[in-house]
Parts: C-alpha cells; structure tokens; sequence
C-alpha cells in the first residue's frame, strides 16, 4: 500500500509529482518506516519532518490507517488525473482524520505547515516550492563517499566469478587472479544456506561444481563445507578447495582492494537473510563500496529498505521504464546483457543520468566497441587492463 502525504488544493504537475515520489520513495509501507525514523542518515533524519505532518500516524489503528491512506491515495490520483476536485476529497481525509479517537492533527494544519520550514530550515509560500526545495536537499544527500558512481574516462573492468578461466569460479584463489590481474572489480554469486549463512555459489545445487549433490538452501553449511570443488578451468592446479562463504569474500575484496559485485541468487530469502547480507557487507566496510545485482527486482528493493548507500545495479534491458524504476531506487545503474546494448541506448541511458554496466563480454572487438559506446563497466572472463587495450 502506497502512503503519499503533503496533498495541497494545487494541482499537482507530472513534475511535481516526480519530486513528491522520489521525496517519499523511502516510506512506501508502516512496516519500513520506522526503520527510516530511527536511522542516523540524513535522509533518516529528514524523513520524520515529513511524516509528522500527517499527524501522529503510530497511535492509530491499523483500520484507521487504512481509511487515510486509502482517501489520500484517491486525493493524490485525481488531482494528478485533473479529473476531481481537490477540495472535495480534501473534505473526505478531513472526515477520516475526524473520525479517530486519536490526537491526530487536522490536514489543514498539516498542510500549512509543510508550506512553512522545509528540511533545509527555510520557509516557503506555497507547498510547490517546499516540495521543490525538499527534493533538492535529498537529491544532494545522495552523495556517496566513493567513486563506483562517478563518470570516468575510462570503462571499468569487473572479473566474472573471479578470474574463471584461469580457474575455477566463486573460488578464492579465482578473486586473487583476478585481484592480480588488475581488475577494478570481481563478480560473485552468492545464495544462503539452511543455516542462514551465505555462501558462493552460481547454480542452486552444488552439484556441477563439487563433489556433493544437493540444493544450496536444503544444506547447512557444514554439510556444504565437508565437499571438495572438483570442476573448472585449472583444477588440477588447485585441488580441495572448498566453496568460500560470502565474507570470506568480503575478506579478500580488503585484503586486495577491489570493488565486490555481489549478485543474488537463489529464491525463497528470508527477511533475515537479507539483513544478515546487510550486517556482513557493513562489518566489513563495503557498505559505499560494493555494487549488488540481480535479475530478481524484489532483492534490489529489499537492499533498498535496508541501504541506500549500497549501488544496485539490476539485470534488466535499457528501456523508459526500466530507467525509471532505476532512478527511483536511486543510488543505481543499469546491467543489461551486452547484445542488447546499441549506441542509441546507451546515450538515453546516461541523458536520464543512469551509468550502464554490461556482461559478459570476452571478444575484444566487442569489448571496444562498448567501450566506444560510453559503457560504464565491463564484466568479462578474462579481458583484462581496467579499460586499456
């Protein structure tokens, strides 16, 4: 259920209402809220301004905070539809609030002080330029002490599962190859075990890679140490290595400074498993310095809840709707497969200020070509040297 707040008798333009979104983007349901409350962020912070003009939402029922919203949200359609009077459903979130036994400010109260000090601490004559100075103050708090999102000459250059034709992938001494090589980064897959741990693996068994037979989720992470990897480019080299947990990553991504780019696998995550993922990559101080992927949306959206400082970069085509839901997680970029990516997409991506990655690439041709488009980062096999050929 979507909450939105701050309904004025103006009539909200297609402008407006992107600044209001993206405003509001980090409260889309109760269940989150608080955790924006409490955090220590500057978005965090800010957040509880904004909420607290709709009253004090936490004393009402759960019935009650239904009817609001359900006649906020009718509100906040017809007047971006132009089809309704602002005033009547105005009049209908007034009846709702009147309704409840709770201390809950009226909206226009509500509404007139959020014409009064936005979160940069200056006052403002109407809600149109609250709103639009609210939304410069958040854009500017998105910011990140790093350079993952930060224009470049050159096209950055990620190892696929390490250095995996040198060998075998998702292995330790695959990282370190790559580390060697000069990657700016290196790609994993990582899923979570019956126990809750999260280890390196790109299928859901461990059967192609190891020894073992059996479903990554269905084994704990005992059973899934007790077996040997057994496949891959150079194995005879490197026999009875085990599959590494997801922060003996982390550890090694330290130990030779290079970007981890994590990519979730697997299905069926927990609420804990994904604040588990959250804790280790904030142990280890990769929380403004890794890039999280996906071909599974609803993963980068639940990263979101828990970060922003985290850059996710889901698996999906170039397209206007892809680019805006990338924009909307904000803090993001955009992974397509490389033969979708053409000259033209590429460019309406960074016009929308979206960078591009792209995988896998292991033909030079190919690779400068992309290179030549504008493409951001590479993830690749084996081409090696961060963009210089």
């Amino acid at each position: 259920m979507t909450f939105y707040k701050k309904i004025t008798d103006q009539e909200f333009s297609l402008e407006l209402k992107e600044k209001l979104d993206l405003i509001l983007s980090y409260a889309n349901d109760f269940d989150v809220i608080q955790d924006f409350i409490s955090g220590n962020s500057p978005v965090g912070q800010k957040l509880e301004e904004l909420l607290n003009n709709v009253g004090a939402i936490e004393q009402l029922t759960t019935t009650s905070k239904d009817n609001i919203i359900n006649a906020i949200n009718e509100l906040y359609s017809a007047i971006v539809a132009n089809n309704s009077s602002a005033t009547t459903n105005i009049n209908k979130i007034n009846t709702s609030l009147t309704s409840t036994t709770t201390n809950v400010t009226s909206l226009t109260e509500a509404t007139n002080n959020a014409k009064k000090n936005n979160i940069t601490g200056t006052s403002n004559s109407t809600l149109s330029a609250r709103l639009d100075n609210d939304y410069k103050y958040l854009a500017s708090t998105k910011a990140i002490p790093n350079d993952i999102l930060t224009p470049t000459s050159k096209c950055r250059f990620i190892g696929h599962r390490g250095l995996n034709f040198a060998a075998p992938e998702n292995t330790i001494i695959g990282f370190q190859l790559a580390a060697n090589a000069g990657f700016y980064g290196v790609e994993t897959d990582v899923q979570c075990t019956k126990d809750g741990y999260w280890i390196l693996s790109h299928d859901t068994t461990i059967d192609r890679m190891t020894n073992g037979t059996g479903n990554v989720k269905d084994m704990t992470l005992e059973q899934i140490k007790s077996y040997y990897v057994d496949a891959g480019n150079g194995i005879a080299m490197y026999p009875k290595m085990r599959i590494p947990t997801f922060e003996e990553y982390l550890q090694i991504c330290k130990r030779y400074n290079v970007v981890p780019v994590i990519e979730i696998k697997g299905s069926g995550y927990t609420s804990a498993n994904f604040d588990e993922l959250i804790r280790l990559i904030r142990k280890h101080g990769f929380e403004n310095k890794c890039i999280v992927i996906s071909f599974t949306t609803s993963f980068l959206d639940e990263i979101r809840k828990r970060s922003y400082n985290i850059v996710v970069a889901p698996l999906i085509e170039i397209g206007t709707d892809n680019l805006n839901y990338v924009k909307k997680l904000g803090n993001a970029m955009i992974n397509p497969d490389n033969s979708t990516l053409t000259e033209a997409n590429v460019e309406l991506a960074h016009q929308n200020g979206v960078m591009v990655m792209t995988w896998t690439v292991n033909n030079y041709d190919r690779a400068r070509a992309l290179m030549d488009m504008g493409v951001d980062f590479i993830t690749t096999d084996f081409l090696v040297g961060g963009g210089q050929f």
